[in-house]
């Protein structure tokens, strides 16, 4: 009503008539205090990060797929990002699975950092605490947000069989019961043969470019009429399908007989080797 926004006082409330607009006022009384203790009324809830060390790693990322940001105060990308990583760790830091933690690699986490091999900051790694991977995407808070969601959460792994399939179990269970020698050999000419693919690939693919540079050169200068050089352009074609049909049958291969996996069984084995 127009004397709700003007602040004058109605000519009388004790009719009946007086009633709905009253109620409606008491209504929006209550939004806008409700509003007002949201924004500068109460204040937000505290985060508490979840500092992460390296004595306490294995109690702190027990049964959780974690993304931790590695850090230096002095870094002025680490500043830029520091208010979408507290928001980040509020959303999070009651979920079951998930685990968002930081460390600082100048006080208190200079020892984890050091056996990382974390150099630059911000550095940020994520997925199964025993074989973490980089993350190199965008730093603000809907990209991070996303990205959570989308590749953490229970994910089956020797430290957390009860989310693996029985396939899965009893794979895990015949590699962990390999000798560890054993397992890092195969390991090692497996991807020796991948190295040796790529390396043989990639020669190819620098042999086929500065061909191809040369053939267009020699078609500008009127030397290699068009008809040559597209036949040419055909050859090497050829050379670049032979070679990446060999890389990709080698990587196939390696991905059917499970590397990925005597990998991450491996990477939870050392860490076993090292509790002993």
């Amino acid at each position: 009503e127009p004397w709700l926004m003007s602040g004058a006082r109605p000519s009388s409330v004790g009719g009946s008539s007086m009633r709905p607009q009253l109620q409606r006022w008491r209504g929006l009384a209550l939004v806008v205090a409700a509003a007002a203790s949201c924004v500068g009324g109460a204040p937000p809830a505290t985060v508490v990060p979840v500092r992460i060390t390296k004595e306490g790693w294995d109690q702190q990322v027990k049964g959780k797929s974690v993304f931790i940001w590695f850090y230096n105060p002095t870094c002025v990308h680490c500043t830029e990002m520091a208010d979408a990583w507290r928001q980040l760790t509020k959303d999070y830091q009651h979920h079951k699975h998930i685990l968002i933690a930081e460390c600082d690699c100048t006080t208190y986490g200079r020892s984890l950092c050091e056996e990382r091999k974390i150099w630059a900051f911000p550095t940020l790694m994520y997925g199964d605490p025993y074989d973490l991977q980089e993350y190199t995407a965008s730093r603000d808070i809907r990209s991070l947000t996303a990205f959570v969601s989308r590749n953490l959460g229970p994910e089956c792994t020797p430290a957390a069989l009860h989310h693996c399939d029985e396939d899965f179990k009893e794979a895990i269970r015949r590699l962990q019961a390999w000798p560890k020698s054993s397992l890092k050999a195969v390991i090692a000419d497996m991807e020796e043969k991948e190295a040796v693919a790529r390396k043989a690939h990639q020669a190819v693919l620098d042999q086929l470019s500065k061909m191809n540079a040369e053939a267009r050169q020699e078609a500008k200068n009127g030397r290699n009429p068009q008809q040559e050089h597209r036949q040419r352009v055909l050859k090497y074609q050829e050379h670049f399908d032979t070679s990446k049909r060999r890389l990709d049958g080698i990587l196939a291969e390696n991905e059917d007989r499970g590397l990925w996996l005597m990998k991450k069984v491996l990477a939870h084995r050392k860490h076993e080797r090292d509790e002993l």
